[in-house]
């Protein structure tokens, strides 16, 4: 097995300290960490390599993860509440293959029925849970109340019957709003940056400079109010508006915004939007390192982003 001197190596390392025990040294450089175990030999201080497997670590990366929004509940149905959403700053990635989870947006119906939550996304432990499905009320007073998920599905009411509204989940989204008063129609839809409405307004999504602009991720969808015949709009970040015909879906790839309610008038139905999916942006700086998954372009020039709009693999290669 041959020695290579420390003079040698240290060109190698230029830009980072070389850290070191009596057995083994730790060379940092470039943001990355490249750990050999080695014997020093008192008559030349040489390094004999003894593993030669090395772990690499992406320098601090930024990580945003956006369940699936809520689908929008029928018959005078609530706003679905928008996807949860986490981000994290800081996060150490070591070299290998990581599965991304993303979100699909739930369902909303032409029937008297809450519409479905949305599905969580993760990535490496980081969790955002799906938004909760608008509220619904049927004939007879029959009621559906609204899911709890990342935010809360908004409630509603009509035909004598209350629907209560979902609750968001600490840290990731709000509460769907209740009913204004009884035979009201529906409310708002939570969203990750605020509550829903009684107006019927979705709750505002959270805004995010990740992908290089302040974007707004996970909008809570619009509820049937008749107040606003019928026509809410959905909150900031892809929340779906509300409408005496078929509410509109909420918005793909922006982050999982909550599907807009709708109302059912005497002479018909109308389908609640669905709620649109979820997303996992993984930002980082430029390095020699080889990286793949998702969508990959560069942002400001000096980091590197990954963009999931469906489930994939990440992978960070050592050179």
């Amino acid at each position: 097995m041959s020695l290579v001197s420390v003079a040698a190596l240290l060109p190698a390392c230029a830009g980072g300290p070389v850290f070191e025990t009596a057995l083994t040294r730790v060379v940092r450089r470039n943001g990355m960490q490249d750990d050999r175990p080695i014997t020093v030999t008192a008559a030349t201080n040489a390094w004999q390599t003894l593993i030669r497997r090395r772990t690499l670590i992406i320098p601090p990366a930024q990580i945003l993860v956006v369940g699936g929004g809520g689908g929008g509940g029928g018959s005078t149905g609530g706003g679905g509440g928008g996807g949860g959403v986490t981000y994290q700053t800081n996060v150490t990635i070591a070299s290998g293959s990581y599965t991304v989870v993303v979100g699909a947006g739930g369902i909303g119906f032409a029937t008297s029925a809450a519409g479905t939550s949305g599905s969580s996304s993760s990535f490496t432990g980081i969790l955002a849970l799906g938004g909760g499905g608008g509220a619904a009320t049927a004939a007879g007073g029959i009621t559906f109340p609204g899911l709890s998920g990342g935010s809360g599905g908004g409630g509603c009411s009509f035909g004598g019957g209350t629907s209560t509204p979902g609750s968001g989940t600490a840290g990731q989204g709000f509460n769907g709003a209740p009913a204004a008063a009884l035979n009201s129609g529906g409310s708002g839809g939570g969203g990750a940056g605020g509550a829903g409405m009684f107006t019927g307004t979705g709750g505002s999504g959270l805004a995010c400079s990740i992908p290089g602009t302040s974007t707004y991720y996970g909008g809570g969808g619009g509820g049937s109010n008749p107040s606003t015949s019928y026509g809410s709009p959905g909150g900031l970040g892809g929340g779906g508006t509300a409408s005496v015909n078929n509410g509109s879906n909420g918005t793909n790839g922006l982050g999982g915004g909550g599907g807009g309610g709708w109302y059912w008038p005497s002479s018909g139905s109308a389908k609640g939007g669905d709620g649109g999916g979820g997303t996992v942006i993984i930002r980082y700086p430029t390095t020699g390192i080889a990286s793949s998954g998702g969508t990959v372009s560069t942002v400001g020039g000096t980091d590197t982003m990954h963009v999931f709009n469906t489930a994939g693999t990440f992978t960070f290669t050592a050179p």
